[in-house]
Order: C-alpha cells, then sequence, then structure tokens
C-alpha cells in the first residue's frame, strides 16, 4: 500500500505516521482533494481518500467566521465526485467536550447540534464514511489500518456507485438533466 501525506500536514504527523507503519510506502505530495490518499498496489482495490479535521476546525469550516459561509459544504461536494473510484472517509479527532468548555472559556458558544449534524449529515446525505476518535494518534492509525483492510479485500464495498447522481450534483442540475446530457454526449465531462 502507498499512503499520500499532504505536503500541507503538520511536520509531526509525516514524520510521526511513517514510524509507525514502516512496512507501507510513505510520499508527500500535494493533494488536489484531502488529506491522505491511500492506494493499493494491487490496483484492483479501491483506492482511499480521507479529510482530516479537529472538531474545532469542523464545526469552523461548516459555522464560517467574520461574516463568511464555511468552506465544509463546498469541501464535501468536492470529497464526493470522488466516490467512483475511491472510499472517501472524513476523520474526525478531538473532543466535543473540551472543545465546547475551551470556547466557553473565551465566551463563544457553541451549539453541539450543529457538530452532531455535520456527522449525520455527512454520514446519510454525502455517503462519506466517518472514523471518529479523541486522541489524534489512535485516529491516524486507525486510518492506515481501515486503508489496508480495503486493499487487502476484507471489506464489503458497495459494488456499484451512483456515479450519475455525482455528475449531476457536481453539475448541479438535476439526474433528468444529465442522463440527457450523457445520452447526447457521452460520459466524459
Amino acid at each position: 500500500m502507498i499512503v499520500t501525506i499532504d505536503s500541507r500536514e503538520p511536520s509531526h504527523i509525516k514524520d510521526w505516521l511513517p514510524k509507525q507503519f514502516p512496512q507501507y510506502k510513505f510520499q508527500i505530495k500535494a493533494l488536489k482533494e484531502g488529506d491522505f490518499l491511500g492506494e493499493c498496489e494491487n490496483k484492483k482495490n479501491l483506492g482511499i481518500l480521507v479529510e482530516r479535521k479537529f472538531i474545532g476546525d469542523l464545526y469552523s469550516s461548516v459555522m464560517g467566521s467574520k461574516g463568511k459561509k464555511g468552506r465544509f459544504p463546498f469541501q464535501v461536494s468536492r470529497l464526493t465526485t470522488h466516490q467512483c473510484d475511491k472510499i472517501v472517509i472524513l476523520l474526525v479527532t478531538g473532543s466535543v467536550d473540551e472543545y465546547v468548555y475551551k470556547m466557553q472559556k473565551l465566551g463563544v458558544t457553541v451549539d453541539r447540534d450543529i457538530i452532531d449534524g455535520i456527522i449525520a449529515s455527512v454520514v446519510v446525505r454525502d455517503n462519506i464514511r466517518v472514523i471518529i476518535d479523541y486522541n489524534e494518534k489512535n485516529a491516524l492509525k486507525r486510518m492506515i489500518r481501515t486503508m489496508q483492510k480495503v486493499c487487502d479485500g476484507q471489506l464489503d464495498i458497495p459494488a456499484h456507485r451512483n456515479c450519475d447522481a455525482l455528475a449531476a450534483r457536481l453539475l448541479n442540475i438535476t439526474l433528468i438533466q444529465w442522463k440527457a446530457i450523457r445520452d447526447t454526449y457521452g460520459t466524459d465531462l
């Protein structure tokens, strides 16, 4: 298995993770999407694309700041376009309780229901798998072990992904409109 770590990830992760799993090949380079990419060397199984978020980053990326809309819905939309050839995972680390407490000390109110809603929406609406762990290092270990299980073919992966629905969503049109375009011009976006 080859694991690509996005070059913008913190140095402590880029240094620590390869030492924990010396049996895998690691490379550091800029990824267009996500923070980690696991690629199976046998090329038979799907790749695994992982977006890593701390609880606080997850919350602020949904809520936005300084009058700007949050970037998370846009990130999720971009990630879902990869579901035809990759398993997409959201890796969430940190404690909601610690984050809420820290923000209260700063005089900022955090709505816990929004955090639960984000995760539920990602799982149900966007078909993205979620790994949650309070401890960042444990979460990263779990991520690598999950990638390996996918590459080993040990997990049941849906045989069919609705690529037409993803294309329609990407183009912000209805499924019927996309099918008409596809039937006229082919599937090459």
